[in-house]
């Protein structure tokens, strides 16, 4: 994967972040997104970002990844469980295919 666009939160602390609305996140998420990006990533775990992943994916038209969704979706399959859940996005959609590491390890 390559990254096409970048902007920044900007905030004084994840204690400033975690005081966001869905509003204020949902700004952030628009401004991140490119055209030429396949999914747009909100790496900030102070964000609550949970309740509002469907509806930016329905908005923005592609996958929305947050640090916290992705850590979560890997620990469910790590402990065999199907990380599916209706409302949580691409990510946990069912029969959601598992993003291919770019990295060479």
């Amino acid at each position: 994967m390559t990254t096409v666009h970048t902007v920044s939160a900007d905030a004084a602390s994840d204690r400033a972040l975690a005081t966001w609305d869905g509003r204020r996140i949902t700004d952030l998420a628009v401004a991140a997104d490119h055209d030429d990006a396949q999914a747009v990533l909100v790496p900030e775990t102070a964000l609550h970002t949970t309740p509002l992943l469907a509806e930016l994916e329905d908005r923005l038209g592609k996958p929305v990844l947050t640090a916290t969704a992705v850590t979560v979706r890997d620990a469910l399959e790590q402990a065999g469980a199907a990380p599916e859940c209706a409302g949580l996005g691409a990510l946990f959609a069912r029969n959601a295919r598992r993003p291919r590491s770019s990295s060479a390890s």
